[in-house]
């Protein structure tokens, strides 16, 4: 009886550990807190409570959901505008989180991510040749990162009674495009930090 219980005992601890030493963080699973969905012909991976309507916005539908997150009056509007420099550190800081997709190169640690996100790929040679689907997807998850961060921002600023605009400040037309587009917003911010550090230069 004994050495049943022992051998029991033994399977047991050799399947826990065969188990423990399993790559589990390629497989994709649906669990509480995620969700798939498709997205231009790709089953893509996304938090369960993800808004779906981020996906293939036009920039009308895109300035309708900012304003429904938005509440403020005519008279914040000046105050409560972000800046330049704010709205890059937003930028910076969520973009961080995703994978930086390339047309010639992907990182190996990236890829991981890559191909439990997006099932359907399953080598590197897929993920180049998806290249343009997979920036999108990421594009758009950054997107509900940003527009939050954005939003709380804003209605921070609005508490502090911030009078007139602060220099550097964005309309709210630049802050709706740029929202929509993350990735390509960095190199727009880049590109206006040179455009004034070259204006004052002369």
């Amino acid at each position: 009886m004994r050495k049943s219980i022992l051998a029991v005992a033994i399977l047991f601890a050799i399947s826990l550990f065969a188990h423990s030493c399993k790559d589990n963080t390629l497989n994709p699973s649906t669990t509480d807190s995620e969700k798939y969905l498709s997205f231009k012909g790709e089953k893509i991976r996304i938090p369960k409570a993800f808004p779906e309507e981020l996906f293939d916005q036009t920039q009308q539908q895109l300035e309708a959901y900012i304003n429904s997150k938005l509440s403020r009056n005519a008279r914040e509007t000046s105050g409560t505008r972000l800046t330049y420099n704010e709205l890059g550190t937003i930028l910076n800081r969520n973009l961080a989180k995703y994978p930086r997709v390339n047309y010639d190169s992907i990182s190996h640690q990236d890829f991981k991510r890559i191909i439990v996100d997006i099932p359907s790929i399953k080598s590197m040679d897929d993920a180049l040749l998806k290249v343009e689907i997979i920036f999108d997807y990421y594009n758009t998850l950054a997107k509900n990162d940003v527009i939050s961060d954005v939003v709380h921002l804003e209605k921070r600023k609005a508490g502090l009674k911030v009078s007139g605009p602060s220099p550097g400040s964005l309309t709210d037309p630049e802050r709706n495009i740029l929202l929509g587009n993350p990735a390509f917003a960095v190199a727009y911010i880049n590109a206006a930090d040179d455009a004034n550090r070259f204006t004052g230069s002369i």
